[in-house]
């Protein structure tokens, strides 16, 4: 077993309809149906599941001063939990760490959310245009793999890196039939985040 499966981090991050704690949202529950699945190997720890506006920089800054030697970390993301919590956490994990974490991102329909907006403003202009403005990570996350629907308001976001050229790889699964808010609750997407940790904890990198 490598150091970094021995400091593995898995993060889950709601979307902003969603409560976390009603273990039958969509994130909810897919952190109780995996979690077993996931910290089964030794070294990994799975967190509580994370509300899109919950503070992404407290969180890394507890890992750095707490869990130092951590290798890894794997995000599932539904809509803002991506385009707000996780991009604002990927981008403190590369203040801290520079490139010594390799980060992994699931996402459900990510959506793109401007920051300067107050976390009290549930629903805002910018959810309009989500399908064209890109949610931007730092260089530091390893694969995204993004789903996305074209049903309604909002979409998801395409991704992008800061920096070009980049190692960066990214996804796109595009899904027909299914709404936004429920994007995290189908079948194919479950079975992606399960087939991706399934790579993440065996080290492939195709």
């Amino acid at each position: 077993m490598t150091d970094s499966l021995r400091n593995t981090e898995v993060i889950f991050a709601s979307g902003f309809t969603e409560k976390p704690h009603l273990r039958w949202s969509g994130i909810g529950q897919l952190h109780v149906d995996l979690e077993p699945v996931m910290a089964a190997s030794p070294g990994v720890r799975v967190r509580l599941p994370q509300l899109w506006k919950s503070s992404a920089k407290e969180l890394a800054r507890k890992l750095h001063t707490f869990r130092p030697h951590i290798g890894q970390v794997f995000l599932v993301c539904h809509s803002w939990g991506l385009g707000n919590f996780g991009r604002t956490f990927c981008e403190e994990l590369r203040k801290l760490f520079g490139y010594t974490v390799r980060v992994v991102i699931v996402a459900a329909d990510g959506v793109w959310r401007n920051r300067l907006l107050p976390t009290w403003l549930p629903v805002n202009a910018s959810t309009l245009f989500s399908k064209r403005v890109s949610i931007k990570l730092p260089d530091n996350v390893d694969r995204v793999v993004q789903f996305r629907q074209r049903e309604g308001i909002p979409y998801g976001s395409p991704i992008k890196i800061e920096s070009h050229p980049s190692g960066t790889r990214i996804e796109y699964v595009e899904v027909e039939g299914v709404k936004h808010t429920a994007m995290d609750e189908t079948v194919e997407f479950r079975e992606r985040v399960l087939e991706e940790w399934k790579n993440f904890i065996g080290g492939e990198t195709e």
